[in-house]
């Protein structure tokens, strides 16, 4: 069997398997040729598996990508947050959470780091999260309606207007169905799960 994980174990994501307990379990019969009941032998099939096992294999080839040297990441229509907002100081937090209210609309899952950190480690804190689009504002993009966005698929940094921004998310992400982030946007009154983010 090929080897898909790395603790070089085989793994399943696919599977075709015959039953021989549901049947009985469930009470199914049928009458055979020669007139007499008889429990059938049950294939189960999942050619492309569970959600858990998709996660897997999602989070297996992120692990690859980053034993290359690239960036791992979920896709953009899976990770729990696609954007972040970096407000530089407290004053521009009411800002960000204008911009959430068009994100909200728009259908783009995002969150604002709010707490009393410095911008360097709102950054890491948001990276080690693989957040997709990361965006700083300042009194600079308040100022031009735009929004300095480090994106980590194109491992770059541009300037996008709001609109900008959710179009690309949109184009990248029509063909999957939404989910809202279900937590508070502004990241001081989400429960902490880890002291590293």
């Amino acid at each position: 069997m090929e080897r898909v994980d790395d603790q070089e174990k085989a793994a399943c994501l696919a599977t075709i398997q015959i039953d021989v307990e549901n049947a009985e379990r469930f009470d199914i019969k049928y009458i055979g040729d020669d007139g007499k009941e008889k429990r059938p032998l049950i294939l189960h099939t999942s050619p492309s598996g569970s959600i858990e096992r998709i996660l897997y294999g999602v989070l297996e080839q992120a692990n690859k990508d980053k034993k290359k040297g690239k960036k791992p990441n979920l896709p953009l229509w899976m990770a729990p947050v696609q954007v972040r907002l970096l407000p530089v100081d407290e004053e521009l937090i009411e800002y960000c959470m204008e911009l959430g209210k068009d994100l909200d609309i728009s259908g783009v899952r995002y969150e604002i780091d709010d707490r009393q950190m410095t911008l360097g480690k709102k950054i890491r804190s948001a990276e080690k999260l693989w957040t997709p689009y990361i965006c700083v504002v300042g009194e600079k993009e308040k100022a031009s309606g735009n929004l300095a966005v480090r994106r980590r698929v194109a491992k770059d940094q541009v300037d996008l207007s709001l609109s900008d921004l959710v179009k690309e998310i949109k184009e990248k992400t029509g063909f999957a169905p939404y989910q809202q982030l279900l937590q508070p946007s502004l990241i001081s009154k989400q429960p902490i799960f880890s002291r590293e983010v």
